[in-house]
Formats: structure tokens, C-alpha cells, sequence
């Protein structure tokens, strides 16, 4: 049975053999009920295929595939697959490894390739070539750290397109103290001599970040002078390189260097760049290249090398992620990922990690081996990922908002113009978005360092127009920003405070600029009043955003980002359910439990429920729901039930929301759109009938229809808005989609019309607003208007109107009540006092207070010892 025609296109105008693709594709439910069925056909024949399932439907058959090949395709042509089910199946090995002894290296084998691999160290030979690169050396002041690899996995022992090898290990210091860790990962491909490896240099420490400050210059930071790893050459040929796309190759004098100081841009030493100095201390502008007596100079290097006996060499977006440098000798080449000779120092701040990637040929030809520059394009029917539903609100025809989205694009003022406005280049840099809505009050000439950090989930909206357009702009912005996320925005420590470690941090403050903050928010510099500080603080529940990673992992098979996903939804938990500690409790009283009593209009009467109405709250719900999708772990949707449940309730007296103070409870949107999702996954798992289902419906359609008969948009009342803006114009969109999503539950015709129809006025007002604003290129109202993006589609008159759910949302329980009496909230404070008391630890009470006050800290050191463990 055929699934769909996938196309993939050159265009580079390079002749592809036997190059490895991997991709991700949706299936509709109950189509496939295993993937060992998945056949992937050229023409008549049957590739070599490796199958993993990343999602599962409800009833148990595949959502989403992962799909790993190796395919030809001629220069500049486009190659149409076909994906089918068939009961036949192709089980022949295409690549496999055989396990060494102890302390022996193990082989791979392609099937026209074989390679050695050392697994207590980060090192491979390939046989025929005798060309072999050994493990990163990690240059410190005055020495080199001993690597350790502390474990090393296969993902398969035999495969029919790829194998994975990830080794974990460590840096030690001159004592043996862990400086910092590293991940590697070599990927080996079928009938191919190509290996494409992965390097992550990861700094676990917590940050002290006093006051919630969090500049460069930590003393938890990594500083080092350099990383770099050589490639071993054999004596007979010679090496060229090609500097940038389209120069001629150039043969390597046997002292050749090539170092990239900064982006070559017009704005390369642009603020954004300042050390823990405060100072920015870069180089020049753009490459130098030396060889032997000849010295020349470029703008922006991309270098690919050649070894004339059939070996291709390629730093994935090497300019983009300066500093860079290669170095070559007689015998070997120098890959300096982290440069030792920058006049600085590099600092890696604690949680943050760095990853590098390079592709090797070991079997290339001068004109073949461009291909490692770019890989082939792989593009999916929008109309068959709209038919298999496994992308929400997924819909094919155009709506109004596409020509404000494709903004985006534009080469003035899209989203990669604006990185040349801050110069957003630069290994911590590269991949975020230019906040430029940030400057939006500042004078005529001035401009904020500003950076994005995924708010409303761009990520998302990248990959969402990719599959809607197929234009692969979209799909290479989304990979960028992805690697991002997962180095530098997500805080990658467990030594921290339970809710700050693996967080995501705040894009930069608002109207101030980011001075040494880097992606980290706040700094001590910043002073929006000119006299004092701004207030500091860390990762933070209401900016986590999931979603867009689980797509990306579903589309790329991104092992990062679905790891990403799982530690996102277990920091939220931990930041709205706590530790259970007895001083956090007594501190959550004091900050949630009191004032909520104090402030109480009737004592008798007072709204208690356990959660804010709020997008952290929101985002908290999607997290739990990404996890189910990603896992199938019921326990996440369970969660998100019973969240959903102690937020909003049918009883709700909407008055006391007091959602006028428009400034202050906006957000109840953000939640509500996650409640519409929880819904929809209610449904498609048959329970629509539950007490569950029915208590979630009845509230999300009675706020819904407040917001059809009270809500107007918000710049209608600028006098109420702190800045009245155009973000407050992206914003009102999502009024449209929870009016969308609330016809399906109308209780007739005639209600379902009007609740269409109020959303069509929101909808459209967005887009008639947004059209004459001079800020649309704004980068928050793209990213609000890309996460928004195929509601009104979807619900289009005559496309695929969702059937009523009318009388199972009229049969909501009534529950328990949302309203207490100040004494029945006071005899649950005490309550949980009372339960917090007999779980006492003193461990973890120290542990709590540690992070909060330095006289603690000392004693848990003592105790404990730093690193936690009983001395």
C-alpha cells in the first residue's frame, strides 16, 4: 500500500552517491501498526531503510517515523520516493559493527568502507586511506586536561543505513577533577565511506548568579585557551581547499593556517560580542589565510578540504560559529574548534554546553565532495501531512496571515537580515533571533543587544511554514535555532535551585539591553531607570516552550531536542509542584496562601484554586502533553488533567478573574489554547464520555463565551496598556483560536455559527491591523502569528469542521467547588504543614535554603560535601 511521494532535490548542481538522508514522517491512524512494515521504493528499487516509531495514535499504530537512507541522485535533478507498507520487508544488513576485546578498537564495516574505532578514546582510522583523527584536546592554563570516556554505546550492532556511536566522558584537571564533560557522536552510513561526528563540550556546574544576575565571568565558568583535534595524514598526496563556495581550490603549503576572527559582517564588532570583561575583543573582521609567505584575507570562510588521495573535510557553518580555526603541518591537520590563538580566553558558562559538527568523505572526489557542503532536500505533500492530522490544526489552503508571515523571508527585514542588524553571529550567538521589538522606544540611531530565546516558540512556527511551504529557508532556520536551545537557552545543571535546573532562560529583559547577560536575561548592568539594577531572577515556568521541539524531533530525529522536551516537562513540574521541603511549603504560604486571604473581597467566598490562570500554566500543560506524545507515559496526561482541573472549574465566578486588568491576565489565553489541545487529545483517545473530559469542556466553552461577548481587542483600550503596541494586535489572534476550537463544542447550529463568526472578527482584525503597521517585521509578532498559524484554515466553511460536542460538554459534573472559606484555606495550609513536617530530611531542607542564603551553603558543603555526597 502506498504512503506518500516524497521528493528530494540537489542544488548544489553535485551528483549524490549513496548519501545519507534522514527525515521524519507523519502517518495516519491505524495505517501502520509497525514500522518494520515501511518500505521506502526509487523507482523499482528497495533502499536500504532503518525505521523507529517517535509517536504512537492512540490505538497503537505510528504517528510519526523516523526514517534513516542512503540514496543517488544526478546534479540538480529531484528524485521522487515512494513510501509503502508492504508485507515484505528488506532485512538485509547494510552496515555493521563488530565489537573489540577489551581495550581493542572496534570495526565498522559500510560494505565499501571499513573503519576503526576506538572506544576508551574519541579516535578512528579508516583502512584504506590510513587517514585517521584523534580525540579534542582541551587546552587549559598551562596544560592539557586528561579526557576520560566514561561510557560508549552502539545503537546497533547491525543496521541497513546507519549506525550511532555516542561516548560520554569527562575533562580532569591536574588533581582529577572533573573540569567539564563532553558527549561525542560518529554516525556511519551503508555503502558509503562518509562519517558525519558531533562534539559537545559541556560545563555542568551551577552559576553563583547573586541577586539573579547572570553576566559573563561566573566563578563556576569554564575558562580555557583552546580545543582542537588533529587528522592524522599519510605521507603520499597533498591537500586543497576551497576557502568559500564558488573559489578556485588552492593547494596547501606545508604551513597553512586559516582562521576566522569574527563574521566579516558590517556590524563584526558589534557589542553583542563583549567579554566577561565588558569589552569586546575581537581580532578583525572576517578570515585570514596563511600560506607559507602568502597571507590573504576574506570575509566569511565556509572551507572545505581535500586530500588528494579521496578525503573530504567540512566544519559545519564555520564562519557562523567563530571563532574558528584549521591548521596544517606535514603530517597532520589542526581543527580548532575553540582557537588557541585568540587573544582571550573562552569561557563556558555553568549549564551552558557548545556542540560542533563535521562530515567527513573518506571516499570523495574533488567535484563530489562539495556535496558535504549541503545536504539534499527533503520535501512532504502538504496536503498528505494535512490528511494524516498528526500536526494540530494542520491545514493546506493559504489563509490571510500567510503574506504577513512570509515577513519572515524577506531579505531587508526577515529574520536572517536581522541577524546582520546585531551582528548574531558567534558560536553563543548563532541560531537566535534578533529581538528587535525591543528598540521599538528607543531614540532614532540607538539599539539594544536583544536576544529571543524562542518566545512563543518560533521553532515551532519555523517548522510548521516549512511543512505548510516547503521552502527550505524555514527548515534551516529551525535546525539553527534548535541547536541554540538546546546549548545555550536551556540551563543544563542539576546543582542548582529544583527551579532553575534545566530550565529555559527569559529572552533578555525588556528595554534594556543585554550588556554581559549573554542569553541569560539579566545582568548587573542593566538599569532601566539609569540609577538601579534591574530585579534579577532565572529560568522561568512561563517561558518554556516544548512544542517546537517535539516537532523537530519528530521531523529530524534529533535525539537533543527529544531529550530537551522530557527535561523541560520535569523542571516545570518541579517549579509548580515544589520539592515537598517543610521551609518551601511555609514559604509557599507565605507568598501564595496569605495574600490570597488578605485580599479576599468575601472571606466566605474566596476563588482557591491551586494553579495561576496564567501561559505558565499553559506552558506547563503543553509540556506534560509533549511528553505523553513523545513517551506514551499516561502519567503525563494524568497530570495535565488534573492541573487543568485545579486552574479553572464550569462553577467559576468569571468576574473574579478580574480579566479586565487586561495587563495582568492576558495570558489566561495561552491557557486556555492548551486546554483546547488537552481536549483534542481527549478525543482521539475515545474518552469523551469521562466525568474528566466533560468538567474541562464545560469551563474552557463558558470562558470561551466570556470572550465572546465581553472581549474586545486590546488596543481598542490603549489608556488600560502599559505599551500600547502592535504585539498587542499578534496577541488578539489567539482570541480567534479559542473561538475556532469552541464552535466544535456549540450547543447548536446558531451558537456555533456566532462563536465562527466572533472568531473570524478577531482573525481578521489581526490581519487588517497588522497589514498597515510599520513593525509586522517585528520578530515577537512573527513568532505569535507562526505559533497561531492554520486555525482559521482548519475551520473553514467547507474544509474540516470538527462535529459537535455539545451534549457531552453539557454533561460536566459539578466537582468539588473552586470557592473556600478563609478557615477551610487555613486548615489546608496547616494540613500541608502537617505533611511536610513528617517527611522531614535534613538534606533536603539544607539543600533548599542552600541556594538561598551563603550561610547555608556552607553548612551543606560541610555536610555534604559540594558535590551533595556524605562526607
Amino acid at each position: 500500500m502506498k504512503l506518500v511521494d516524497i521528493k528530494l532535490r540537489e542544488t548544489e548542481g553535485i551528483g549524490r552517491r549513496d548519501e545519507p538522508v534522514c527525515f521524519g514522517v507523519p502517518l495516519p491512524a491505524g495505517a501502520v501498526s509497525g514500522v518494520s512494515r515501511i518500505r521506502l521504493k526509487d523507482g523499482s528499487e528497495d533502499l536500504p531503510l532503518d525505521r523507529s516509531a517517535t509517536q504512537y495514535w492512540p490505538d497503537g499504530s505510528v504517528r510519526w517515523c523516523l526514517l534513516d537512507t542512503v540514496v543517488a541522485v544526478a546534479a540538480g535533478a529531484e528524485k521522487t520516493l515512494e513510501l509503502c507498507v508492504d508485507e515484505h520487508t528488506n532485512t538485509q544488513s547494510g552496515v555493521r559493527v563488530v565489537v573489540g576485546g577489551p581495550d581493542q578498537p572496534c570495526t565498522v564495516d559500510t560494505g565499501v568502507a571499513q573503519f576503526q574505532v576506538d572506544t576508551s578514546a574519541i579516535g578512528v582510522s579508516h583502512d584504506q586511506s590510513s587517514l585517521k583523527f584523534d580525540s579534542p584536546q582541551l587546552q587549559m592554563s598551562g596544560y592539557r586536561p586528561t579526557m576520560t570516556v566514561q561510557s560508549a554505546q552502539w545503537s546497533a550492532t547491525e543496521a541497513q543505513a546507519k549506525i550511532l556511536l555516542t561516548q560520554q566522558g569527562a575533562y580532569l584537571g591536574d588533581q582529577g577533577q572533573v573540569l567539564c564533560r563532553f558527549e561525542s557522536e560518529l554516525a556511519f552510513h551503508a555503502h558509503s565511506a562518509k562519517v558525519h561526528w558531533q562534539f559537545t563540550l559541556h560545563n555542568p556546574r551551577a552559576a553563583q548568579h547573586p541577586g539573579g544576575l547572570w553576566d559573563l565571568g561566573d566563578p563556576a565558568s569554564l575558562i580555557f585557551q583552546g580545543l582542537e583535534f588533529s587528522l592524522g595524514l599519510p605521507a603520499a598526496g597533498g591537500l586543497k581547499v576551497q576557502p568559500e563556495p564558488g573559489l578556485e581550490w588552492s593547494t596547501m603549503a606545508e604551513q597553512w593556517s586559516l582562521y576566522q576572527a569574527s563574521s566579516g559582517g558590517e556590524h563584526w564588532d558589534s557589542l553583542n560580542h563583549v567579554d566577561r570583561s565588558g569589552q569586546c575583543n575581537l581580532d578583525f573582521s572576517g578570515y585570514r589565510l596563511q600560506s607559507g609567505d602568502q597571507e590573504g584575507s576574506g570575509g566569511r570562510a565556509s572551507p572545505l578540504l581535500y586530500h588528494t588521495i579521496g578525503c573530504g573535510v567540512y566544519i559545519d557553518r564555520f564562519w557562523q560559529n567563530f571563532p574558528k580555526a584549521i591548521e596544517t603541518d606535514t603530517s597532520s591537520l589542526s581543527f580548532q574548534l575553540f582557537p588557541p590563538c585568540c587573544p582571550y580566553e573562552h569561557e563556558l558558562q555553568p549549564g551552558e554546553r557548545k556542540t560542533h559538527r563535521i562530515r567527513f568523505d573518506f571516499a570523495a572526489d574533488e567535484p563530489n565532495c562539495q556535496g558535504l557542503r549541503s545536504p539534499l532536500q527533503v520535501n512532504l505533500p502538504p496536503e498528505y501531512v494535512a490528511e494524516t492530522a498528526a500536526i494540530q490544526h494542520f491545514a493546506v489552503g493559504k489563509e490571510s496571515i500567510d503574506e504577513l508571515i512570509q515577513v519572515g523571508l524577506d531579505e531587508r527585514t526577515g529574520f536572517q537580515a536581522k541577524r546582520e542588524i546585531i551582528d548574531e553571529y558567534g558560536w553563543r550567538n548563532f541560531g537566535d533571533i534578533f529581538a528587535d521589538h525591543e528598540s521599538l522606544y528607543l531614540t532614532q540611531g540607538k539599539l539594544f543587544i536583544s536576544h529571543y530565546n524562542n518566545q512563543y516558540d518560533p521553532l515551532y512556527g519555523f517548522l510548521r511554514q516549512y511543512l505548510h511551504s516547503g521552502d527550505p529557508r524555514w527548515m534551516t532556520m529551525a535546525n539553527e535555532l534548535a541547536w541554540h536551545i538546546g546549548d545555550i537557552d536551556i540551563y543544563s545543571t542539576v546543582e542548582d535551585r529544583e527551579e532553575y535546573n534545566g530550565g529555559l532562560f527569559w529572552h533578555t529583559d525588556h528595554y534594556v539591553d543585554a550588556f554581559s547577560a549573554s542569553h541569560r536575561t539579566y545582568s548587573r548592568h542593566q538599569k532601566p531607570n539609569g540609577q538601579d539594577v534591574t530585579q534579577g531572577g532565572g529560568p522561568g515556568a512561563e517561558h518554556c516552550y516544548t512544542h517546537g521541539l517535539m516537532l523537530h524531533h519528530c521531523l529530524t530525529g534529533c535525539d537533543r531536542s527529544r531529550q530537551a522536551v522530557l527535561q523541560l516537562t520535569q523542571w516545570i513540574t518541579r517549579f509548580y509542584e515544589g520539592t515537598g521541603t517543610l521551609v518551601e511549603t511555609l514559604f509557599d504560604i507565605k507568598s501564595r496562601v496569605l495574600p490570597r486571604i488578605r485580599n479576599a473581597d468575601d472571606p466566605g467566598k474566596i476563588l482557591d484554586h491551586r494553579y495561576p490562570f496564567n501561559r505558565g500554566v499553559g506552558n506547563y500543560v503543553n509540556a506534560l502533553l509533549d511528553s505523553h506524545a513523545l513517551t506514551g507515559d499516561d502519567a503525563y496526561l494524568q497530570q495535565a488533567e488534573r492541573v487543568i482541573g485545579l486552574t479553572f472549574s464550569p462553577q467559576d465566578n468569571i468576574a473574579d478573574r478580574n480579566l479586565a486588568d487586561v495587563e495582568t491576565t492576558w495570558f489566561y489565553s495561552i491557557f486556555l489554547q492548551a486546554v483546547a489541545r488537552f481536549l483534542e487529545v481527549k478525543k482521539l483517545r475515545g474518552e469523551r464520555s469521562t466525568a474528566g473530559y466533560g468538567f474541562v469542556s464545560s469551563a474552557f466553552i463558558k470562558y470561551a463565551q466570556w470572550i465572546a461577548d465581553h472581549d474586545r481587542p486590546y488596543l481598542s483600550q490603549p489608556d488600560i496598556l502599559e505599551f500600547p503596541n502592535d504585539t498587542w494586535v499578534a496577541q488578539d489572534i489567539r482570541k480567534a483560536c479559542i473561538l475556532y476550537y469552541a464552535s466544535s463544542y456549540a450547543a447548536d447550529e446558531e451558537h456555533r455559527s456566532a462563536l465562527l463568526k466572533r472568531a473570524d472578527y478577531f482573525y481578521q482584525y489581526v490581519y487588517d491591523a497588522l497589514m498597515k503597521s510599520d513593525t509586522r517585521h517585528y520578530s515577537r509578532i512573527l513568532a505569535i502569528l507562526m505559533q497561531n498559524h492554520g486555525v482559521n484554515g482548519y475551520f473553514s466553511p467547507g474544509d474540516r469542521l470538527q462535529e459537535s460536542e455539545a451534549v457531552i460538554a453539557t454533561q460536566a459534573g459539578a466537582g468539588n467547588s473552586p470557592y473556600r472559606s478563609r478557615s477551610q484555606i487555613i486548615l489546608i495550609a496547616v494540613r500541608d504543614v502537617i505533611k511536610a513536617f513528617f517527611r522531614v530530611s535534613l538534606r533536603k531542607e539544607l539543600g533548599w535554603l542552600r541556594h538561598r542564603h551563603q550561610a547555608f551553603a556552607r553548612v551543606y558543603s560541610r555536610l555534604y560535601g559540594p558535590s551533595g555526597q556524605n562526607q
